[in-house]
């Protein structure tokens, strides 16, 4: 059975409540397909793809995601935590004058009009500073109010998006809302964070010095990891003409919830581990870091399954058959949720090791850029997908091997073991009479539509189920 008191505790308040706007986020797609052209469609996917590429170029995401290692700091961190808004709020800012002194040559560069990369500019640059009060609020245990605070947002955008798109039948009437929405949150985060003291304007040049010895790696690692796991996407934008790109972007299919899933854990894990770190006790590391794993894989291995299965029913519910050539490439692209079962690097950020991160993706972002570019050239857009899923698994080796040095163990000591054979048992079972029973449907739709379900009911209600039994036996054996 489900505890429902562990719902209010560890990672659940921010999974939850994040979990309305993640779900919103998940069926943005479903309704835009149905009210423009995939054409559109494929222009909405590059205004975002690189409204999230300029975040991570800006080097803003470190300064951002900082503060679940600042608050850890037992003196003075929220003079810490306001170096690192500081930070946060210049390399937007200087992004956003680089992007505006060299505007015609990015939107030559990137195939949109001068007028919607301004818009891109700005609603890229006011996300992060815009985003840091609520990160602060989950950082200091305020989950509930915090995770309100950016989705709230995340749920307006949603509606503003389809709205416009509903009134209009024109994409680029959503991007002025987006654009406008975010420049609100920039300025409402501001206020409460004035109000509240975490924002007093007042420059700290050694606190700055430390901010930025912790957050330069990890914002320059954090660029190139995000260039290892969207390199396919960046050479295929200016490979494919929209529509194509459309059809691809469509198959690699991001779930929100499950990568809300994975943040969620992963906020409350930092703190949780540097917290123990700092007090050496190592075996506390290893408790939370397995555990972690095992929240995580409970959800994204049926997924990765379900995905792979039901691929072409689940393209053709969610963007109808016109979109029917996106399936394959969700099957393929289904293995990525299997990386985010071990977060290699959430041991070296909460303990200050970044640098480490930032050696490792120096080595590892220029060798995928070659091959997955040379993949794309000789084998089209499968080749860049296959490519760029191997080298998201690369990165897990190296930062298992440094965490285990970290917490004085093995990395077998660090795997979650147990959980991830037992969940992936149930649902080898589970997918075995999925096929058996699929001749019994007239249509891939319908063996989809009940046995979805019925799949999804049996997983949960077996696992937990053996969880609630094993619970029991050890708490007997306790007595």
């Amino acid at each position: 059975m489900i505890n429902l008191n562990k719902l209010k505790v560890g990672h659940w308040p921010v999974f939850l409540i994040s979990l309305l706007s993640a779900i919103l986020n998940l069926f943005l797609p479903i309704i835009l397909v149905r009210l423009i052209s995939p054409e559109e469609i494929g222009i909405y996917k590059l205004f975002f793809l690189y409204a999230q590429s300029i975040i991570f170029i800006s080097l803003a995401g470190g300064p951002l995601y900082s503060v679940y290692y600042l608050v850890g700091k037992k003196n003075d961190s929220n003079k810490y935590l306001e170096q690192a808004w500081i930070l946060n709020f210049a390399v937007s800012t200087i992004c956003a004058l680089i992007g505006f002194i060299f505007l015609k040559q990015i939107s030559l560069i990137i195939s949109i009009s001068e007028k919607y990369t301004i818009l891109l500019l700005l609603s890229a640059i006011t996300s992060a500073p815009g985003g840091f009060y609520g990160e602060y609020l989950i950082a200091k245990g305020k989950r509930i109010s915090g995770s309100i605070f950016n989705s709230g947002f995340e749920i307006l955008k949603a509606l503003v998006i389809v709205g416009a798109v509903y009134f209009t039948r024109d994409i680029h009437v959503a991007f002025w809302g987006f654009t406008i929405l975010f420049i609100i949150k920039l300025i409402m985060a501001i206020t409460f964070s004035i109000k509240e003291k975490i924002i007093t304007f007042s420059f700290d040049r050694e606190k700055m010095r430390e901010v930025i010895k912790y957050c330069a790696p990890i914002s320059i690692a954090g660029a190139m990891s995000f260039i290892v796991e969207k390199i396919d996407m960046i050479i295929l934008s200016a490979r494919l003409d929209p529509i194509h790109f459309a059809f691809y972007s469509m198959g690699c299919l991001v779930v929100p919830p499950l990568l809300l899933l994975e943040m969620s854990v992963q906020k409350v894990l930092i703190p949780s581990l540097s917290k123990a770190f700092h007090e050496n006790n190592f075996e506390e590391m290893r408790i939370s870091y397995r555990q972690a794993q095992s929240d995580i894989s409970y959800i994204m291995i049926p997924a990765l399954f379900g995905l792979m299965i039901f691929n072409r029913p689940i393209i053709e519910i969610l963007f109808t058959d016109k979109y029917m050539d996106s399936a394959h490439y969700l099957r393929l692209y289904a293995f990525t949720y299997l990386t985010y079962i071990i977060p290699h690097d959430s041991i070296p950020r909460a303990t200050g090791n970044t640098a480490w991160i930032l050696k490792m993706y120096c080595i590892l972002t220029p060798i995928s850029i070659l091959v997955v570019s040379y993949c794309a050239s000789h084998y089209g857009a499968p080749g860049a997908l296959i490519s760029s899923v191997i080298f998201m698994f690369f990165p897990k080796i190296p930062g298992l091997i440094f965490s285990a040095q970290i917490t004085k163990s093995t990395v077998h000591q660090l795997i979650a073991w147990r959980a991830h054979l037992f969940y992936t048992s149930v649902n080898v079972v589970l997918l075995t009479f999925c096929y058996l029973l699929k001749p019994l449907f007239e249509s891939e739709k319908m063996w989809f539509l009940i046995l979805g379900p019925i799949y999804a009911v049996i997983y949960l209600g077996v696992v937990n189920l053996i969880k609630h039994l094993k619970n029991k036996r050890e708490f007997n054996h306790g007595i």
